[in-house]
């Protein structure tokens, strides 16, 4: 007979007597194992330890996740099986079988760029089953608790760097932008784009009275980054989250503040960034992001560039509507960068069959169980959506594979 441990959960003003299995040898060693996973890849330690010294590559972090994962799938092959026919393996399945005829395609035509860059992303895709199948066996109280830790450090992390740059790495370093916050993760809409997935996490994590702040100081660190379309979904998720009553009755009067304190803050970064010894030319850029909110307008150099690309990513696929341009066609063109649209760079990349993945990932996520609050999951489904039309690296960046993971899987009690 197995072992169990009592608490009480409250219900309709009454306490309920819960029975949940007692932990194990193993249900402890999954947690550490997912704990230390989960921080590694939403702190975005491999790609810092590879930024700051070239030999460390990222694949070498996620291999390492290999054998350490290996006992949950040796010890419940059955159950490794179930969740190989569950929706996402199926969809990554699709996505790693259309990779592979394309990595062949690139192999014959010696284009030795696109080969990496392909068998890069069909790697990181394995790395999200296993990580998959862990999260799918273990409790999910006994690795969640990490979310609320993660909200706090990254959060400060970002706001570090951008008051006291070049601690945490170099200032110019190679992607990585001038006077905005990012911390470990380089890339200042990276970090924002982490810092809205965690803390949707965190609310399932900690207690309601407990929300409210974090969101606030997550809302701070995606500012010091500067990020538009991660602003506008923090201040979406705010006004959301607030009529669907996830934060507690007291968020009445964070609001209110709030109205108060953003347009003083608003001034206080333009005046704060006109004073920096090392602002150069990127102020004039960050001005522009921040006019944005008060004078919404498409004609800055950023506004310019994302709509030149992402022009040029929907006229390839116009190009190629039924077999795209191949995997990494908008990695390596004449362009500086990517579409900035996960929907236009599939449908360049991989034609029809690319939007057909795109929507049939988004009718996973609205159909998976991750939360108890549903509230909570149809935020995470729209925040997939929503920054789909601002990001194009979704299905090459760990935390936006692993977060997919999560949430289109179902809660274990």
């Amino acid at each position: 007979m197995k072992s169990s441990i009592q608490s009480f959960e409250e219900r309709g003003g009454s306490r309920v007597l819960l029975k949940r299995p007692a932990r194990t040898f193993w249900g402890r060693y999954n947690a550490i194992v997912l704990t230390t996973a989960l921080s590694l890849i939403y702190l975005n330690l491999p790609g810092y330890a590879f930024v700051l010294n070239k030999a460390l590559l990222p694949k070498y972090f996620y291999f390492g996740l290999v054998p350490i994962l290996s006992p949950v799938l040796l010890l419940k092959p059955r159950a490794f099986l179930s969740y190989l026919i569950s929706p996402f393996p199926l969809w990554i399945f699709v996505v790693i079988i259309l990779n592979i005829i394309h990595l062949l395609n690139a192999f014959v035509e010696g284009n030795t760029g696109t080969v990496d860059l392909v068998s890069t992303r069909i790697q990181l895709l394995v790395v999200a089953i296993g990580l998959g199948f862990a999260l799918a066996v273990t409790r999910t109280e006994t690795y969640e608790r990490v979310f609320p830790f993660l909200t706090v450090l990254i959060s400060c992390s970002v706001i570090f760097d951008f008051f006291i740059p070049g601690v945490l790495y170099p200032i110019g370093m190679e992607g990585s932008v001038i006077n905005r916050g990012a911390a470990t993760f380089i890339n200042p809409t990276i970090a924002a784009e982490v810092m809205l997935i965690v803390f949707l996490m965190t609310c399932a994590a900690v207690k309601m009275q407990y929300r409210m702040p974090l969101l606030i100081l997550t809302g701070v660190g995606v500012t010091v980054t500067f990020t538009r379309s991660a602003i506008i979904a923090w201040i979406l998720f705010w006004i959301f989250l607030s009529i669907k009553r996830v934060f507690s009755r007291l968020a009445a009067l964070f609001t209110l503040a709030a109205f108060i304190v953003i347009p003083v803050l608003y001034d206080t970064f333009g005046n704060y960034l006109s004073s920096r010894e090392n602002s150069g030319e990127s102020i004039a850029n960050i001005q522009a992001r921040l006019d944005f909110f008060s004078n919404p307008n498409f004609e800055d150099g950023s506004s310019e560039e994302r709509l030149k690309v992402l022009k040029a990513g929907w006229n390839l696929f116009l190009q190629n509507p039924v077999s795209g341009a191949g995997a990494g066609a908008t990695h390596f063109w004449s362009y500086k960068a990517g579409t900035h649209n996960q929907l236009v760079m599939l449908g360049a990349e991989y034609g029809i069959l690319g939007i057909v993945l795109w929507a049939s990932l988004a009718i996973i996520l609205w159909r998976g169980k991750h939360f108890q609050n549903k509230n909570l999951q149809f935020a995470v489904f729209c925040l997939f959506i929503f920054m789909s039309m601002f990001t194009h690296n979704m299905f090459d960046s760990p935390y936006w594979l692993v977060t997919f993971a999560l949430i289109a899987g179902t809660r274990k009690a």
